[in-house]
């Protein structure tokens, strides 16, 4: 495995409240910075409960699990390519990676695992992240990737914070 520099902008969505709206803002995002020619990457990283698919309509077939297989089998051969989905309509395109489909998968993911997966996301230029509605370690770690915004959903916060 090769990690490379980051050099996309990375946002990321969170909210402790549960139906504040996070998902919907994130694919929201990825859509008009795609529409507008950006490459984008969706993650997904609401391990247990992530409903990104069921709203965009992809197939659940390949997730962030089989490619934590992979990059722990195989790191020497790791492409975090392999394990994005496209989502498609009409003139809008984006990648996507999906959380784990079983539970069980969702328990077994390594931090350091998902980390690795995001600083190997170098070709897009917006990474676009729907994070967990809890401050748990997996979150503390993905705000503190660098070249990171962060958009917080909730009633009492302003939206757009920056941190460079």
């Amino acid at each position: 495995m090769d990690l490379h520099v980051q050099s996309s902008i990375i946002l990321s969505v969170f909210s402790t409240a549960a139906g504040s709206g996070k998902t919907l803002t994130a694919i929201n995002i990825a859509a008009e910075m795609a529409q507008q020619g950006y490459s984008v990457c969706l993650l997904d990283l609401d391990l247990q409960f992530g409903d990104v698919a069921n709203y965009l309509g992809v197939p659940k077939d390949i997730t962030m699990a089989d490619a934590q297989q992979e990059l722990q089998n195989h790191p020497r051969d790791f492409s975090i390519y392999r394990y994005l989905l496209t989502y498609r309509q009409q003139n809008v395109h984006f990648s996507v990676l999906l959380p784990p489909v079983q539970l069980e998968d969702a328990y077994r993911m390594d931090v350091s695992a998902l980390e690795q997966m995001v600083q190997c996301l170098d070709g897009f230029d917006f990474i676009i992240m729907d994070l967990t509605p809890v401050l748990n370690i997996l979150n503390m770690v993905m705000l503190d990737l660098k070249y990171h915004h962060h958009l917080y959903r909730s009633g009492g916060y302003p939206a757009g914070h920056q941190e460079l």
